[in-house]
């Protein structure tokens, strides 16, 4: 049986009745027998034609889901896109909202953490009026929440963020004279016949007395002062 395609050096060895039934193709040589199809060519288009259909069946099947999920939508389905919308809009604003109220209740709490309970401990050690000096190292406080790990940041006089440690900041508090009344160690309290202290506060521009927490160091040491000699 003649074979459709030969080398050269299987050509050279037929004799030549056979050789005249072969053409040159290159380094190879052809039976010319008409209607003879090359076997492996259609064999690679069949397996072509094959994936292609399977890959317009694919797509044809994800067009079909789509127009099924939009036929089956009742908005959609009457023509009320603007009811759709509004509907998304307002799932949206009501998702962002719990988000908003559940960060905000995070930020507080870790507030708290960082700074009022921090405030707290060191006016409570170094103080012996804690309520009257923690306003003011409340206000050298500040929660550093972009890191990694929420952090204690102790503020300059201007109200910056600085380098200060916890440790150095209660010991500016304890040798600001300012304070020294209300300073643990300090002589700086008396007493009345009851045992308890009465304390009275400057008055504001129109006559009222002024908060304790809204005092200057140098306000808060006068009238604690003022108080003892009343005393």
């Amino acid at each position: 049986m003649l074979k459709l395609k030969i080398k050269k050096e299987l050509y050279d060895a037929l004799p030549d009745e056979v050789k005249k039934l072969y053409k040159e193709n290159g380094d190879e040589f052809n039976l010319d027998v008409e209607g003879v199809e090359d076997t492996g060519a259609l064999k690679r288009a069949k397996d072509r034609e094959v994936v292609e259909k399977k890959e317009a069946l694919g797509k044809l099947k994800a067009a079909e889901d789509k127009l099924a999920e939009f036929n089956n939508n009742n908005a959609r389905k009457e023509g009320d896109i603007e009811t759709l919308e509004k509907a998304w809009q307002k799932k949206h604003e009501e998702q962002k909202g719990q988000f908003d109220t559940e960060l905000s209740k995070k930020d507080n709490y870790i507030q708290k953490m960082l700074v009022d309970n921090q405030a707290s401990e060191i006016a409570s050690k170094i103080s012996t009026s804690p309520s009257l000096i923690m306003p003011h190292i409340k206000a050298r406080l500040s929660a550093d929440l972009t890191g990694e790990n929420p952090l204690t940041k102790v503020l300059d006089a201007e109200g910056k963020v600085s380098a200060m440690t916890l440790e150095e900041l209660s010991k500016e508090f304890v040798d600001n004279k300012e304070f020294a009344p209300i300073i643990v160690g300090n002589k700086a309290s008396g007493s009345g016949a009851s045992g308890t202290k009465t304390v009275t506060t400057p008055s504001s521009a129109v006559g009222e007395p002024k908060k304790l927490s809204e005092l200057s160091p140098k306000e808060l040491a006068a009238h604690i002062t003022s108080n003892n000699t009343e005393e």
